[in-house]
């Protein structure tokens, strides 16, 4: 008999910022993977792991801390995301609603409305749906 492993509550504050953390990481990978965000768009710091993404066509900036390339033109994403916003805050990214609503008018295909609220809704088995209508 295998046995039950505790990963937490969804009303585990722990929990949820965790469950957060990676969904925002594996959706960073799928950005890039399937080309809705273009990689030569990033600007790399010197030590290789630190890089910039304009958001084009607007003024705000994704700010990567611990960026790698992977293999098959994948990244993995291993630190906080930041977002510089168009006043000039950098804000951090903590969920996948809030990653979506900075990168969406900037990704290589234009999305409906719909779709991406369609897209938004189906994180909702985080447990939090409600910031993703948030950004619908």
């Amino acid at each position: 008999m295998t046995p039950t492993v505790d990963h937490g509550s969804a009303d585990d504050p722990d929990f949820r910022a965790n469950a957060s953390c990676n969904a925002i990481n594996r959706l960073i990978r799928c950005l890039f993977a399937e080309g809705l965000i273009d990689p030569a768009g990033l600007q790399w710091a010197a030590d290789g792991h630190h890089a910039r993404l304009p958001l084009l066509p607007s003024n705000r900036v994704l700010y990567f801390s611990d960026l790698y390339r992977a293999p098959a033109g994948t990244f993995q994403n291993r630190g906080p995301v930041e977002v510089l916003d168009d006043d000039g805050t950098l804000k951090p990214i903590e969920d996948p609603a809030q990653l979506m609503g900075a990168v969406a008018s900037s990704l290589t295909i234009a999305p409906t409305s719909e779709g991406l609220e369609l897209l938004l809704r189906d994180e909702s088995w985080l447990g939090l749906s409600e910031q993703f209508r948030a950004f619908c």
